[in-house]
């Protein structure tokens, strides 16, 4: 850790009131020097350090910077093994998942998380709006040798995670859209786009990139029209007793227990409540073809069974669904 990442790990850990830069170079030991020209640094870099005379430096509330060093000292001890890096902007966190997985260099898993992402992308090669400094995009990249049909209970389980993560900062409850959006006061409020790296010979998933996009706070530019309708944001404005930092931690510890259950059932159970599809007629969406149908059941597998207007079941394992009359 350099001396800027020492400096910014102790003013995030001492909020509440000022430090000295004497007490900041003792505890550090480090020069008054150094933690001046790190103070600069960050300044420079975008967070709001506030300064007075005898009183010393404090990380201005309104200085919610994504931060490697923060989040890491918070994981589970089962991210002991796993790199993390964090990015200002990027194109998108699950591109960059995927280079590191192709470029066949490591095996060791990895978290991409980033302020911004210019090429965000939703499923189907959907945009996925990823404004800066207003919502947490993340990638977990993974090698877990395991087939492509534990992708959607890998799904599954992280929707539940990320659930559980949003509703450990607010009061409201979360829902699932089958299979991998998460709603909120009726709108979306994150995605989740699972994609693997697969031996074609084996079909074996190689490497499997989990990635999560969620909207924390309104976006300071103007929604495009066509997303004003259905998405939010988990809080209205920013608060001073809330982090995305820990909310990315708790995502990250959330999803790291259920990915350790995998075949227990409570994972499934979980997401079957928090389903805002099932007991309702849906649209059913596959590449160009469509149908309407009731949404019955989660299997055991994640894959939704719906029953079309002739009373045909469908296990679907794939594709899409949209909810008749919900927003």
């Amino acid at each position: 850790m350099n001396t800027r990442q020492q400096v910014l790990t102790y003013l995030e850990a001492h909020r509440d009131s000022p430090i000295s830069g004497q007490k900041l170079a003792d505890d550090l030991n480090l020069s008054r020097n150094a933690i001046w020209k790190a103070i600069q640094s960050l300044r420079q870099e975008g967070y709001v350090i506030e300064s007075a005379p005898n009183l010393g430096y404090r990380l201005a509330d309104s200085s919610d910077w994504l931060h490697e060093a923060t989040i890491r000292k918070n994981l589970s001890s089962l991210f002991d093994d796993w790199d993390l890096e964090c990015f200002k902007t990027i194109d998108s966190t699950n591109t960059q998942a995927k280079a590191y997985a192709n470029n066949g260099q490591s095996r060791r898993p990895k978290i991409f998380i980033s302020e911004e992402q210019t090429l965000g992308r939703g499923r189907v090669g959907r945009p996925f709006f990823s404004p800066a400094q207003t919502g947490l995009y993340m990638t977990i990249c993974l090698f877990p040798n395991s087939s492509l049909e534990d992708m959607s209970l890998m799904t599954a389980a992280t929707a539940v995670a990320v659930a559980k993560a949003i509703e450990s900062v607010t009061t409201l409850p979360v829902g699932i859209k089958w299979v991998n959006d998460i709603y909120m006061g009726g709108k979306k409020i994150a995605g989740i786009l699972t994609e693997a790296v697969t031996d074609l010979e084996s079909q074996e998933v190689v490497a499997l990139i989990i990635g999560i996009g969620l909207n924390v706070y309104p976006p300071k530019e103007e929604l495009p029209e066509e997303l004003r309708s259905v998405v939010g944001s988990i809080f209205e404005g920013k608060s001073a007793d809330f982090s995305r930092n820990q909310l990315a931690v708790n995502i990250l510890n959330e999803w790291m227990s259920l990915y350790h259950q995998l075949d227990a059932k409570t994972v499934l159970e979980d997401y079957r409540q928090r389903s805002i599809v099932l007991g309702k007629e849906v649209t059913v969406i596959q590449g160009n073809r469509e149908f309407q149908a009731f949404a019955r059941s989660i299997n055991d597998q994640g894959h939704l069974i719906v029953e079309d207007h002739d009373q045909q079941q469908h296990e679907l394992s794939y594709g899409e669904v949209s909810i008749r009359n919900f927003l």
